[in-house]
C-alpha cells in the first residue's frame, strides 16, 4: 500500500516556493532523478497557480490541498479547491499579477512536464487537477 500525503495551503502565492520544495523533497525520496523532480516542481507551482490564482475571476481562493500517492512506478498529485470563490484581493499581491492571461500556458506546461494532466470542474465551480508522473 502506498503512502498518501496531504498538505492543506493557504490560497497566497508566497506559499508556492513552500510547496515547490516539499514536493521536490518528496520526489526525491521516493527516488526520481533531478530532471523529473525538477519537472515536477514546477508542475505541481503551475497546478497551484491555476487552482489558487486562475481558479476563480476576481481574486485567489482562501486555500487549496495537495495530495500526493508516491507509489512504485508513478507519483500521482492532486490538486483541489475546495472553497468559495475568490476571497483573496489579487491586488494585495504583485506575484501572478497576470493570472487570467497565463492560465493556458500553465497547462501546457503541466502537460509537457507530466506524463498525465486532467482538469475537472465540479458542479460548485471549484476545480481539481490529478497529474501524474512515471518513473
Amino acid at each position: 500500500m502506498n503512502d498518501k500525503i496531504k498538505f492543506n495551503i493557504p490560497g497566497k502565492p508566497e506559499y508556492l516556493q513552500m510547496v515547490r520544495m516539499a514536493l521536490g523533497a518528496l520526489a526525491t525520496n521516493a527516488g526520481y532523478d533531478v530532471d523529473q523532480t525538477d519537472d515536477i516542481k514546477v508542475a505541481v507551482e503551475e497546478a497551484c497557480k491555476l487552482i489558487a490564482c486562475h481558479g476563480h475571476s476576481g481574486g485567489f481562493s482562501e486555500s487549496y490541498e495537495i495530495e500526493v500517492e508516491p507509489g512504485e512506478k508513478e507519483m500521482t498529485i492532486v490538486v483541489s479547491d475546495f472553497c468559495s470563490c475568490g476571497t483573496i484581493d489579487r491586488e494585495n499581491f504583485k506575484y501572478c499579477m497576470n493570472c487570467p492571461e497565463e492560465g493556458n500556458m500553465s497547462k501546457v506546461i503541466i502537460e509537457t512536464l507530466m506524463d498525465s494532466f486532467d482538469v475537472e470542474v465540479r458542479e460548485d465551480g471549484n476545480k481539481r487537477i490529478t497529474m501524474v508522473k512515471n518513473k
